[in-house]
């Protein structure tokens, strides 16, 4: 029996080295031909693009498929204006990712529609293990007790400058909304917009909102009061609305900007033709990328109505979340994991992304001076960030108040009454 045995042992090696010799076993141990579960990630950057961000996720996806052999995850690259929509779509049909990428205030929106899964299940266990390190609280993610996804960064809106238009002309990096218009004013030119703020109302106006709403807040107004009625044509409003305005009719900024998205604007940076605007920090390397002038932008808080006091640092982040229609959750769940570990943490980082892990800013990579600048900016969202949920008509709302800059702007409709106008559209359609 012994004999018999050890010849069994002997042939199954045998076999065994046959197979691996012929190529039929991965790394990992997995045969070839063998069953793997494949699970769809849907996100808004692309891996096979050359930006930092992008070149990062294919680095992190290369990275848990080398650790996990038995799951593949087959990405679709949507751009981030349509994303929402189509895996809503998908998700009504019975369909949807395996892992979806949600903007964060975006998220109840994908809640109320049943786009996305609780992950309690999952979650409970990680963060018990993990909170001291998690940078975000859970609550920011949490609907009626449960979780819908987990932050993989954040970003912050800041004040995205050029450091040798500024040296040019003498000036200091403006500290005050009023030093802004005057800094816009003097180094705009024919060739270059000093200041822009996008007034466009396409990529759900995100350009516009991303300005106006911050201000508002360092105004003391908001953008809806707590019943969910229009509150953004408040005393607060009027005076974000006016800020805009007179920056237009003192040459600060060009009227071209009411046709300009946040993409315009990047791409604005890129070629030279805009001096400053207020962008988030997730753009920051991307607007870089340019070789004449991206090594010149500079960021900074963004400037407030009093000396002294910059505006609110308007905060967010993507997160990840789970189909609600996938086969695949645990699948899905490891995926989830691996995204928030330090190791693709630092993989973001280095691309210019803030991390969610206290543990990742210990890395010798934040003593360099690309590191120092994402230590700044968690500064100013510890000392001054606020994060916003938007409600599950954003998109609407979004609309209106960037068809109202347009009329300010272009059409010269007394600020008031645009902003009313606005407000009475919004309740109207809410029901308010």
């Amino acid at each position: 029996m012994m004999r018999r045995s050890d010849g069994t042992r002997q042939r199954a090696f045998g076999v065994v080295l046959i197979l691996m010799c012929a190529g039929l076993l991965g790394s990992g141990g997995v045969a070839y031909g063998a069953a793997k579960t494949t699970i769809t990630f849907w996100t808004f950057l692309n891996p096979e693009a050359a930006d930092p961000r992008s070149k990062a996720l294919r680095a992190t996806i290369d990275g848990f498929m080398g650790d996990n052999p038995d799951i593949e995850v087959k990405t679709e690259s949507i751009h981030w204006g349509k994303i929402d929509g189509l895996a809503i779509q998908a998700a009504a049909a019975g369909g949807g990712p395996d892992v979806l990428n949600v903007y964060s205030v975006q998220l109840t929106k994908h809640i109320n529609a049943k786009t996305v899964a609780p992950l309690n299940h999952y979650v409970e266990k990680w963060y018990g293990q993990h909170e001291t390190d998690y940078i975000i609280a859970l609550k920011e993610t949490e609907y009626d007790g449960k979780v819908y996804g987990l932050l993989w960064e954040t970003r912050v809106w800041l004040l995205y400058y050029r450091q040798d238009l500024l040296e040019k002309a003498g000036l200091k990096v403006p500290l005050t909304l009023d030093d802004l218009t005057k800094v816009a004013q003097k180094i705009g030119s024919d060739r270059l917009q000093g200041f822009v703020v996008g007034l466009s109302d396409t990529q759900l106006a995100a350009a516009f909102v991303e300005t106006f709403e911050p201000l508002l807040w360092g105004a003391g107004g908001s953008l809806l009061d707590a019943k969910g009625k229009a509150a953004f044509n408040s005393p607060a409003g009027q005076q974000v609305m006016q800020w805009i305005a007179d920056l237009t009719k003192t040459g600060g900024m060009g009227k071209a900007a009411a046709s300009m998205n946040a993409d315009d604007i990047l791409s604005g940076f890129k070629a030279g033709t805009i001096g400053m605007s207020f962008q988030g920090s997730m753009r920051v390397s991307a607007a870089r990328e340019a070789k004449d002038v991206g090594p010149m932008i500079r960021t900074a808080p963004v400037p407030g109505f009093q000396a002294g006091k910059p505006s609110p640092g308007l905060t967010a982040g993507q997160s990840l979340t789970i189909g609600a229609n996938s086969k695949s959750k645990d699948a899905a769940w490891r995926f989830i994991e691996y995204y928030l570990s330090p190791k693709a943490q630092l993989l973001f980082a280095k691309a210019g992304v803030l991390p969610i892990r206290k543990s990742v800013y210990a890395d010798p990579y934040f003593q360099t001076p690309q590191g120092q600048e994402l230590i700044q900016w968690r500064d100013y969202i510890n000392n001054h960030g606020r994060v916003g949920r938007y409600p599950e008509d954003f998109a609407k709302l979004s609309e209106l108040l960037a068809r109202a800059a347009q009329d300010v702007v272009l059409r010269n409709v007394p600020v008031k009454q645009a902003l009313d106008d606005a407000a009475k559209k919004y309740d109207a359609q809410t029901g308010m």
